[in-house]
């Protein structure tokens, strides 16, 4: 008896379902990576430019974005009820890196692209340092007025938040990596991978 004939998929059916599927699977990733850049964007111009409507319409959008844009927009607009702490000079710069770092994530996952993926995990870095810059600058702030202690904290959880966004499409780009070449590099030992 056929495959066919005892109602049992053929293997060329199942195949046509499994790349349907996938193809839905990175439609969706890929349209909620272009939500989750215009979320961080809104997100932090609305505490650069102090607009908490701007903040209010980014809590109110589409809820399965992820919760961490919103903790975002959430504090830009308590933050914008005070006077600015300091100019926000290097924090558009890391909501642009975690930017960059969803957006090649994405990317060397659609095309399947290692080293693109291995991109992602070298920018880590990059974010990480500016990470730590401006929490040791906001710590200073901290020390030298014990009044902006309650702003700086939530300006060093909306980095925190930004950093995490880029750990993610870090994870992104080591699923890419172990797909394409087998090489697990979750493990800082184990990034080098052989081309």
């Amino acid at each position: 008896m056929s495959p066919a004939s005892s109602g049992r998929p053929t293997a060329s059916h199942t195949d046509k379902a499994f790349e349907s599927d996938l193809r839905l699977v990175r439609e969706k990733l890929l349209a909620m990576g272009a939500k989750v850049e215009e979320q961080i964007a809104k997100s932090m111009r609305s505490l650069t430019d102090r607009d908490s409507e701007l903040g209010e319409q980014v809590k109110e959008s589409d809820l399965e974005i992820n919760r961490l844009e919103v903790d975002i927009a959430e504090r830009a607009m308590d933050l914008n009820q005070a006077p600015p702490l300091a100019a926000y000079v290097d924090m558009p710069r890391l909501a642009e890196l975690a930017q960059e770092q969803v957006k090649k994530a994405l990317d060397s996952f659609v095309r399947a692209d290692p080293d693109e993926a291995q991109e992602v995990l070298a920018g880590d870095d990059h974010l990480d340092d500016l990470f730590v810059k401006i929490f040791n600058e906001l710590l200073a702030f901290m020390m030298e007025d014990s009044r902006n202690i309650r702003r700086a904290t939530s300006l060093v959880s909306i980095c925190k938040h930004l950093e995490r966004i880029g750990d993610h499409a870090v994870n992104v780009a080591e699923m890419v990596i172990y797909m394409v070449r087998g090489t697990d590099v979750r493990h800082p030992r184990s990034r080098v991978v052989e081309s």
